[in-house]
């Protein structure tokens, strides 16, 4: 979604990070739980929105947004890396 500022760009790719991050801790928790598959795809897919969300921030962030967003994007890189072994 296109935003018209960057604070309200930032605030999304921040929500989005952070709805990833929840669906990984219910990944990490559910290990041995049956539906370990389906909580690997709602990962996968909140990884993904997410990466949408800091990808449009970027383009509209001040040097400091983009220093997080940045950081955003590396820990989802390690957690997408790791969920693809």
């Amino acid at each position: 979604m296109p935003y018209d500022n960057n604070q309200d760009s930032f605030q999304a790719a921040q929500n989005g990070y952070r709805e990833a991050m929840k669906a990984h801790d219910v990944v990490v928790s559910s290990v041995h739980d049956p539906n370990f598959g389906y909580e690997v795809d709602h990962l996968e897919q909140e990884i993904n929105e997410a990466y949408q969300q800091i990808n449009s921030a970027l383009s509209l962030a001040s040097e400091n947004q983009k220093e997080q967003l940045e950081d955003f994007r590396s820990h989802l890189d390690i957690i997408k890396a790791h969920i693809e072994e």
